[in-house]
């Protein structure tokens, strides 16, 4: 089980290739890959996560993924169109994210389950 908690703000939860700049993408890729199955680094000095979906690509409850990543991409960094879900986390909150082993990812209420075709 990964954990990740996340601080007070406006998010994209969403494939992150589908919302990170293109020009900012593989340098993201690149600082966040040491965690494994968990990606976090910053993107103009807002952190954006990420989990790995159980199968990789594929349409996970809706979520569409081209990376084989779900996570949440502060929308102050967002820059392009693309299908998400808002998430709000309220000021003097914080969002508890947890990606199960079985292939669930958790972001405070919202439950995604990778781990079906």
């Amino acid at each position: 089980m990964n954990i990740v908690v996340m601080p007070a703000g406006e998010y994209w939860l969403t494939d992150p290739c589908y919302a990170i700049p293109d020009e900012e993408w593989s340098s993201w890729v690149e600082r966040a890959e040491a965690g494994g199955d968990v990606m976090c680094a910053p993107v103009r000095g807002h952190m954006v996560m990420a989990f790995a979906t159980a199968y990789g690509d594929g349409v996970y409850d809706g979520v569409p993924v081209d990376s084989g990543l779900i996570g949440l991409v502060p929308t102050r960094v967002a820059s392009r169109s693309f299908v998400g879900r808002s998430v709000l986390v309220p000021d003097g909150e914080s969002l508890i994210c947890v990606r199960h082993d079985d292939g669930r990812l958790v972001f405070g209420t919202i439950s995604i389950e990778t781990a079906t075709e």
